[in-house]
């Protein structure tokens, strides 16, 4: 069992959309987050992804910070964008079709692939051929730090860091697909919801809250 970690930061006053279509905090204060996934039943891509109008976006971004870290103000057409591809990711995770989860797997992990790369090529190269190896250092220099792994905390999990929001939210997709949740849309609002496995709900639920659920009802019987 592993969960996922990011270090971030978001305005205390919230975040505003401005006239300019761009998101900005109110004010220059930070206070200091830590985010937590250890479980399917409230991942923050999932809200990301319903948060469908821009009232609901800049409550997420005021909650969580801003999808890179130290951001202050993004545009409205980078974080809608990121919202479809990020929903793209989640109904081919959560497909219970093996091509479509395989496809969202291979997108999300990249990164992580192309530095394994560099440093299997760093592993194999030649010790007395200074030039292949300073092309090898190089590549890893250019991707980063590796994905790591925080201690046991006292629950027994242990934690993959991630960079930032955005790569925390890519990494809650490769959690879909590894524990085999399913991702469909709530019958009555039409909002994304997991079900099955770590989700906290039954695998045949079509609601995403109870709300909904009467809602639905109401309406079935104002039809007839």
């Amino acid at each position: 069992m592993y969960g996922l970690r990011t270090e971030s930061e978001h305005c205390p006053d919230g975040v505003t959309l401005g006239a300019d279509s761009i998101f900005r905090s109110r004010s220059a204060k930070r206070h200091k987050l830590r985010l937590e996934t250890a479980d399917l039943r409230a991942p923050y891509v999932l809200a990301f992804v319903n948060a469908t109008d821009d009232r609901k976006l800049a409550e997420f971004l005021s909650r969580n910070g801003f999808l890179d870290s130290g951001l202050s103000e993004c545009p409205a057409t980078d974080l809608h964008r990121q919202q479809i591809v990020m929903a793209h990711l989640l109904e081919r995770a959560g497909s219970n079709d093996p091509q479509q989860i395989a496809e969202a797997i291979n997108t999300t992990t990249k990164l992580e692939g192309a530095w394994m790369r560099a440093l299997k090529g760093l592993l194999k190269a030649d010790p007395d051929d200074p030039e292949q190896l300073a092309e090898y250092h190089m590549k890893i220099v250019e991707l980063g730090a590796p994905p790591t792994f925080t201690a046991m905390d006292d629950r027994g999990m242990v934690f993959f860091l991630c960079d930032n929001l955005a790569a925390l939210m890519r990494a809650e997709v490769r959690l879909v697909a590894d524990r085999g949740a399913t991702f469909s849309r709530c019958g009555h609002c039409h909002d994304g919801i997991l079900t099955g496995a770590a989700t906290g709900r039954r695998g045949h639920s079509r609601y995403c809250s109870n709300r909904c659920r009467t809602a639905a009802l109401r309406a079935r019987q104002a039809a007839t």
